[in-house]
């Protein structure tokens, strides 16, 4: 759409007078910077892929390592510990144990007592198929900070390597 306005204007310039062209050449470069951002993948467009990828890892490294099965697994994402949204979450329907908000989990002073609660607070592109992701892990009273990740986008799926 925007590229077929920017066209329009390229045909505008042909007829419109020349005082005022600048003026329309502005608008011209102005649609097609906002092309260009357009047509370029989004880095943020990609960010819940990356995370739904380190969670699923962080789950399987949690199920390898522990004898007990936790009730609910909680997320969590950036510094402050926010909930996902309800669309992200739906990308783990049907996982057991269940996905939930972070919020959702009842503690016991700083103990999550009903499930095992899994942080993302930082996700650094390296390139535009590659990322390193922080996270943390919180099992009752064991925390396990300072996950890291390296991720990488192979065959359009992002990757835990």
């Amino acid at each position: 759409m925007l590229r077929q306005v920017a066209q329009s204007f390229i045909l505008l310039l042909l007829i419109v007078p020349a005082d005022i062209q600048p003026s329309v050449s502005q608008s011209l470069a102005t649609i097609n910077h906002q092309v260009s951002v357009n047509d370029r993948p989004v880095q943020s467009e990609q960010e819940d892929d990356i995370r739904e990828a380190v969670f699923r890892q962080q789950f399987a490294d949690y199920e390898k390592n522990n004898l007990h099965p936790a009730s609910n697994y909680y997320l969590r994402i950036g510094k402050k510990g926010d909930d996902p949204s309800t669309k992200f979450l739906r990308r783990f329907k049907g996982h057991r144990p269940k996905v939930r908000k972070g919020s959702q989990a009842t503690y016991s002073g700083v103990d999550a007592v009903d499930g095992i609660v899994f942080n993302i607070y930082a996700i650094e592109w390296t390139n535009d198929k590659e990322a390193l992701v922080f996270g943390s892990r919180y099992e009752g009273d064991i925390v396990v900070p300072d996950l890291r990740y390296n991720v990488t986008k192979e065959s359009g799926k992002w990757v835990v390597r």
